[in-house]
């Protein structure tokens, strides 16, 4: 079992700057990771009917033939005509999917081409930090340094029943 450290979980430097630094950087290897291996998925999409609007995008189902387990809202690449447009994934069911794109195709699309990317929230994620490192996000430091372990967290705030849960669930040596 290992030895109990207390509060203080982390090891390294508590400058938030080069913590993002350091989570973009991992951030950076995954992706390259992810479009080394398979790189996403193509899948061929046919009979699109435009089924309604939503927020001012058009949605799309298309028949499939393939098994998918995207998540709802994922974006992917989707080619309609050699144009390659981003979408966002409403829903997936056996055999179909439905698209919201912010473009009017009309009642019909015939074919579509689908590309999911894997990395896309790992990069919209590193895109975030960098906007924190800039100063255009907000950032709650003090938290976020807590949940690190740099700094001790207050237990005042906890019930007298938490702290009952975690004096029998945290090993103390």
């Amino acid at each position: 079992m290992p030895e109990y450290i207390g509060w203080r979980a982390t090891q390294g430097t508590p400058d938030t700057d080069k913590l993002i630094a350091e989570f973009q950087e991992a951030l950076s290897k995954e992706i390259a990771a992810l479009k080394e291996g398979q790189g996403g998925q193509r899948i061929l999409a046919q009979s699109g009917e435009l089924v309604g609007h939503f927020s001012g995008r058009h949605l799309y189902r298309f028949h499939i033939d393939v098994d998918l387990t995207i998540p709802d809202d994922s974006p992917a690449q989707v080619i309609i005509e050699a144009e390659v447009l981003t979408a966002h994934v409403v829903s997936v069911e056996p055999n179909e999917i439905t698209l919201a794109f912010d473009k009017d195709f009309g009642d019909f699309i015939s074919q579509a081409i689908i590309q999911t990317a894997p990395w896309f929230l790992l990069q919209q994620l590193k895109t975030r930090l960098q906007e924190v490192r800039d100063g255009k996000l907000s950032f709650n430091s003090p938290n976020a340094l807590k949940l690190f372990g740099f700094v001790e967290p207050a237990s005042s705030n906890a019930k007298p029943a938490q702290g009952v849960a975690v004096t029998k669930r945290v090993p103390h040596g």
